[in-house]
């Protein structure tokens, strides 16, 4: 990706140092929360399109990649808020758009609710407002108690199956099979640094992390929201389905719902001049003279 950025770490807190990138040289300020266990390069087909017009700012969070935070902590999303509080006062960023994915969602709809006059516009992209074990999949029956038990035995699961799916890595194999599972849309190939990434990270404290966001739930916020807000979905997407998206946008005032069809959750990966085609239209109609 041949694109200018700045990269850096700065300290927020006690043993937190956070791993930042800003990408773009010029024009008004967009923030992207990311989704858990996704790295930077998942946006690399869409960055250069919006860092046309725009500057990003970019994160890890604590205790993910590159970003530190202490021994045993389990980061919460009000972590998180934090330290996008104290990234967006370090670099001058008064009010961005805010763009939040999967997890990131809910980044972005707690941040508008914490700092509602930091905040100019969200996108709202493939994700859910509250519980979201319990909305992954549809909801289906008994999901969420599966979810919770799996992430509460991640200490000893991962000590037994870590080491073969890391194996895995650099293999399109499992990829593609995630594919024919309708997981992924697209060739196997683009995803397999996504999921190395992935693999390296802590998986116990990850699925902590984890369990700690399905507690999450600021659903009853949204009907005081009064931001431009435009909310995606895939219409492949199995693991946040259209009909979480729709319900996110029904109860935020004005809000706008785009179907990407034929898409799943990491349209972001899978059509990514489309996403940013449908990101900057959103911005251009709400945005660009305010």
């Amino acid at each position: 990706m041949d694109l200018e950025m700045q990269q850096g770490r700065i300290e927020v807190a006690k043993d937190v140092l956070l791993d930042y990138r800003i990408y773009g040289s010029e024009g008004d300020f967009w923030v992207i929360a990311n989704g858990y266990g996704a790295s930077y390069d998942v946006w690399e087909g869409v960055l250069p399109e919006i860092c046309k017009k725009h500057r990003v700012l970019m994160w890890d969070y604590r205790g993910t990649f590159q970003s530190s935070c202490p021994e045993g902590q389990v980061p919460s999303l009000s972590d998180h808020i934090y330290d996008l509080h104290c990234l967006m006062d370090a670099f001058g960023i008064e009010r961005p758009l805010i763009c939040g994915w999967s997890v990131g969602v809910q980044v972005a709809l707690e941040f508008e609710r914490a700092f509602p006059d930091r905040v100019r516009a969200l996108i709202l992209h493939n994700g859910a407002s509250d519980h979201l074990f319990h909305r992954m999949f549809g909801g289906f029956p008994g999901g969420a108690l599966l979810l919770s038990g799996v992430t509460r035995a991640m200490p000893y699961l991962w000590s037994k199956v870590g080491p073969i799916l890391r194996a895995l890595g650099g293999k399109p194999g499992l990829c593609h099979a995630f594919c024919k599972l309708g997981l992924l849309k697209g060739e196997p190939e683009r995803f397999v640094d996504a999921y190395n990434g992935m693999m390296n990270l802590d998986m116990v404290r990850y699925s902590a992390m984890a369990q700690k966001a399905d507690r999450h739930d600021i659903a009853s916020h949204l009907s005081k929201i009064a931001v431009p807000v435009l909310v995606t979905a895939g219409s492949r997407d199995v693991i946040t389905p259209p009909k979480i998206a729709r319900e996110i946008c029904e109860q935020i005032p004005n809000a706008r719902f785009e179907l990407l069809k034929g898409n799943t959750h990491y349209a972001v990966m899978e059509s990514p001049e489309r996403v940013a085609e449908i990101f900057e239209a959103f911005w251009k109609e709400t945005c660009a003279e305010a």
